[in-house]
């Protein structure tokens, strides 16, 4: 495929990815039934919320898979970041697999009160898991692609800097925030994986003729 046509396809998956999920994280429920506005917009149902993301999240890591081939795969610090972006984007699916559907299918059929009040909790420590270690994979990648990313242009370098961020706030908030992934973390980490999608989603729409050297 022509470089020019693989960077307009891998950019514009990133952008409508991130687009969407920024306007799903909005209408987050803040409820298993997302009955009660709260935090945010107005609550859109739980499921709908989460297949959206998972959706989201596949456009996002389809388009990202372009980045290693533009960066130069020979690097150790590409290919690991390549890895570990792989990782944490299919963390972060099966959190969404686990919140949006898990603990929705537990309220329709378990009727026990007590047999609920094991299992949700269950639960809720699996997402919290995968969600934690998706986020934490993820901004390792983009701190890791950052090391060459910040030899290339301008744009290049603007995607670098917001990587290093995204990996310093991750670290940051691991040690202060002792990992806790509710609402508010999860729509924060949104807006910082946001702004480095879009970044780097205009570095591939212009990037060269050639990979980086």
């Amino acid at each position: 495929m022509d470089i020019k046509r693989e960077g307009r396809q891998a950019g514009g998956l990133m952008l409508a990815g991130t687009g969407a999920s920024v306007m799903l994280m909005l209408h987050h429920p803040t409820s298993l039934r997302g009955p009660d506005d709260g935090l945010l917009l107005g609550d859109w149902s739980n499921a709908g919320v989460h297949g959206g993301m998972i959706v989201c999240l596949m456009a996002v890591g389809l388009g990202a898979s372009t980045v290693p081939r533009r960066l130069g795969e020979g690097y150790l610090s590409v290919r690991a970041g390549r890895m570990l972006f792989t990782g944490g984007v299919a963390a972060l699916v099966v959190a969404a697999l686990v919140n949006g559907f898990a603990s929705g299918w537990l309220l329709e059929r378990v009727e026990a009160p007590a047999l609920r009040a094991v299992q949700f909790p269950v639960l809720a420590a699996v997402n919290q898991t995968f969600a934690v270690f998706g986020m934490a994979l993820t901004a390792a990648a983009m701190a890791l692609w950052a090391v060459r990313m910040l030899r290339l242009d301008w744009l290049g370098k603007a995607a670098g800097v917001a990587g290093l961020g995204a990996g310093g706030l991750a670290l940051w908030w691991l040690a202060v925030g002792n990992g806790r992934f509710g609402l508010v973390p999860a729509t924060v980490a949104t807006g910082v994986f946001a702004a480095w999608s879009v970044v780097t989603a205009a570095w591939l729409l212009r990037t060269p003729t050639e990979p980086a050297q």
